[in-house]
């Protein structure tokens, strides 16, 4: 990276807030199981 690139870089740095959902009715539980479908069998 060129050194005028990380001045601008620092110049924008700010905070993200990331937020995420997950909707598990499809699985049965998170680890791998025999004959369902579990988070770790994807």
């Amino acid at each position: 990276m060129r050194p005028e690139h990380k001045e601008m870089m620092k110049a924008r740095a700010r905070n993200i807030k990331l937020t995420l959902m997950y909707d598990g009715t499809r699985y049965h539980g998170f680890q791998r199981q025999n004959k369902v479908v579990a988070v770790q069998n994807v």
